[in-house]
């Protein structure tokens, strides 16, 4: 009984930190965080194509950042990496382990030019990609900002011969 009564503290502060690590936990932030980027993509890729034919197709985005006004020496890049695979990506470090094609907008920042992709093997295959939409903002001292908005893109497209 005395070994008991000696560790009940350690047992104490065992049960408050397990208590108080598990009730701070909850999933509002995770909400805010997917209410403060928000973007819309519509995708006009085609849904079936002919094997070893190119494909054409456009991409239009806009986004929140959208709204920025950019002062003088600050930028905003949008980047569109595509990638061709068997099955949809569950998230973007598969994806960055992949071949990538890189395309971007070129004289409207909302429509992104999608060509040259040619499928060699017929079937269900998916176009994979990400949008990375990045705004350079000069802060003082010469440093730079740079906040990021990444928007994952899957589209499926069957391949026949």
């Amino acid at each position: 009984m005395k070994g008991i009564k000696d560790n009940s503290p350690i047992v104490y502060y065992i049960f408050l930190s397990g208590f108080l690590l598990f009730s701070s936990c909850n999933n509002k932030t995770k909400k805010k965080e997917e209410k403060n980027s928000t973007s819309q993509i519509e995708i006009k890729l085609p849904d079936s194509l002919q094997m070893n034919t190119e494909m054409e197709g456009e991409i239009i985005y806009r986004s929140d950042f959208d709204t920025v006004r950019l002062k003088n020496g600050e930028k905003r890049y949008i980047y569109l990496y595509l990638s061709e695979g068997d099955s949809p990506l569950s998230d973007f470090r598969e994806l960055k382990k992949q071949e990538m094609d890189t395309f971007v907008p070129i004289n409207d920042e909302h429509l992104i030019p999608v060509y040259n992709i040619v499928f060699e093997k017929s079937g269900k295959k998916f176009i994979n990609g990400v949008l990375v939409d990045q705004i350079f903002k000069n802060e003082e001292e010469g440093n730079v900002k740079i906040t990021t908005l990444e928007t994952k893109v899957i589209h499926p497209i069957v391949i026949y011969d």
